[in-house]
């Protein structure tokens, strides 16, 4: 049996969010065919010997993890997944999958608590749960402390524009609307048109994360009028140490920068300008700042002002950006993924929290949020603009 576990500081950034109804990951799996419930359940048991974390709650008052003593998982429905449910990681594990019985195949939604991990960790997680239906559960380590990639480590000063940012007020392009029913948008750019996409970017000699990001930074200015816009950049911090094969957790480190846009420049111009400040951050390591200041409080610091600073260090942006990359090929048993992809919390409807993951050359786009119908449609169209923005680098 698991025993209680010490909470990481990135974990208690993210359990300072919970009483806000920001609770879960989600991925979403669309089979070709049936799956066994008992079989998932057992290679959830099996995946709990690596990460215990997933089959514990959360104590945010004592900063741990505490194992359940029955875990329930996994949950079955009568009709195909639709959108990710709640559930109270206080009292519930960190891991909950709802499995979806169609007419002539399965689906399942797998949410996980961002106390637990990022999207990479939510891909990895879900990696593993097939590995493990296979009968393939690997025996390897799963290391979630930051500390062995925040030694040795200079952060460098902020960039100028990195300051600019810390003064701006709410960018927010979704006016607020009644209502708490959650609601997922999704729109796709497929395979062929992916790749020109990408070809176009590598001709440039920028990356597609800063055509994503140049795409939304556009939109903002324009819907907003906005001559500098602000935009949350995470970033994976497994890329900066040697963390083992494995590691389902919350290693997100962030920028947060701003850039500033002239309605008149093209979409080259932009995502040129973006490329050279996103650099520029990385040369610094600008994604780890504070992290190591903030680590060393944990361990004295009363958690009530942990929390307020976690709270209050949180500046709403206009878009809440997630690019988790590309998905593997995924199947359980016989079972193949047709359709898979990845989205961040449901956020309120004030905010476009927006996921990007591909999966076999289709790329998705997806904006999850907690609010009405009008809302939906608004942040869909935001999603829509986007998208266009990004198909417009092929016509330059």
């Amino acid at each position: 049996m698991a025993h209680v576990m010490k909470c990481e500081p990135l974990d208690l950034v993210e359990a300072a969010f919970i009483e806000h109804g920001s609770v879960g990951l989600y991925a979403t799996i669309v089979l070709d065919g049936r799956i066994d419930v008992d079989r998932l359940s057992r290679a959830v048991a099996g995946i709990g010997t690596i990460v215990p974390q997933t089959l514990c709650s959360v104590d945010t008052a004592r900063m741990r993890f505490v194992p359940v003593l029955r875990p329930d998982v996994v949950m079955e429905i009568p009709e195909p997944v639709g959108v990710g449910f709640k559930w109270d990681p206080e009292t519930e594990t960190q891991v909950k999958i709802l499995v979806g019985h169609g007419a002539y195949a399965d689906s399942m939604i797998v949410g996980m608590t961002h106390v637990v991990a990022d999207g990479i960790g939510l891909g990895q997680y879900v990696a593993l749960l097939a590995q493990a239906y296979n009968g393939n559960l690997p025996d390897v380590p799963n290391v979630r402390s930051l500390d062995p990639i925040l030694r040795g480590k200079k952060v460098g000063k902020p960039t100028q524009w990195e300051k600019t940012a810390a003064t701006l007020g709410d960018q927010s392009i979704v006016l607020p609307h009644e209502g708490m029913e959650r609601s997922l948008r999704r729109i796709t750019i497929d395979a062929e048109t992916m790749d020109a996409i990408h070809a176009a970017a590598r001709e440039k000699g920028v990356t597609l994360n800063d055509v994503f990001i140049a795409s939304c930074v556009r939109v903002v200015s324009r819907i907003r009028d906005l001559p500098v816009v602000m935009m949350p950049c995470p970033v994976n911090l497994r890329q900066f140490g040697d963390v083992g094969p494995l590691s389902v957790a919350n290693m997100s480190g962030m920028y947060r920068t701003s850039f500033p846009v002239d309605p008149s420049d093209s979409f080259s111009t932009t995502v040129e300008s973006v490329h050279r400040e996103i650099a520029e951050m990385r040369v610094r390591n600008r994604s780890m700042a504070g992290l190591a200041a903030f680590s060393r409080m944990c361990r004295w610091v009363p958690l009530k002002i942990l929390t307020s600073i976690s709270m209050n260090s949180f500046t709403i942006p206009a878009i809440i950006y997630t690019n988790c990359g590309a998905l593997a090929p995924l199947a359980f048993g016989q079972s193949h993924a047709v359709t898979y992809f990845t989205n961040a919390q449901y956020r309120p409807n004030y905010q476009v929290a927006l996921t990007i993951t591909s999966y076999q050359g289709e790329t998705s786009f997806v904006h999850a949020l907690r609010g009405d119908g009008e809302g939906a449609d608004a942040g869909e169209d935001v999603m829509n603009q986007i998208v266009a923005e990004c198909e417009s680098l092929l016509t330059e």
